[in-house]
C-alpha cells in the first residue's frame, strides 16, 4: 500500500547581526505560511528583509525593504546546515 506523504517546511527568520532566530513557522511552501511568518516579525521601516527568490517572499514583504538574492542568506544557510547535522546525529544515536 502506498501512502502519500505531505511535506512540512520549517520557515525561519534570523537576525544577521545577532544570529538569533526572530520567528519560525511550520507549513507548506505557500503564501499563507509566509504570511504567518511575517506576522511574527517586527515591521519598522529601517528593517530590511533578505531572502532567496522564492515567490511568496515577494508578495508579503514591501519592495523598498526587500532584497532577493542568495548572497544575503548565508547566515540562515549556516543555521540550516548545523540543524541538519544535529538532527542526523540525534537520529543515528536513537537507532
Amino acid at each position: 500500500m502506498w501512502v502519500k506523504k505531505t511535506a512540512c517546511w520549517l520557515w525561519r527568520a534570523i537576525d544577521r547581526a545577532t544570529k538569533k532566530v526572530r520567528g519560525g513557522v511550520l507549513g507548506d511552501r505557500g503564501t499563507e505560511t509566509a504570511r504567518c511568518l511575517d506576522a511574527q516579525l517586527p515591521h519598522a521601516d529601517s528593517i530590511p528583509f533578505c531572502t532567496d527568490c522564492w515567490h511568496p517572499y515577494g508578495i508579503i514583504f514591501e519592495k523598498h525593504r526587500h532584497l532577493q538574492d542568495k548572497a544575503h542568506t548565508f547566515t540562515l544557510e549556516s543555521h540550516n546546515n548545523r540543524l541538519r547535522c544535529y538532527l542526523k546525529h540525534v537520529v543515528s544515536r536513537a537507532m
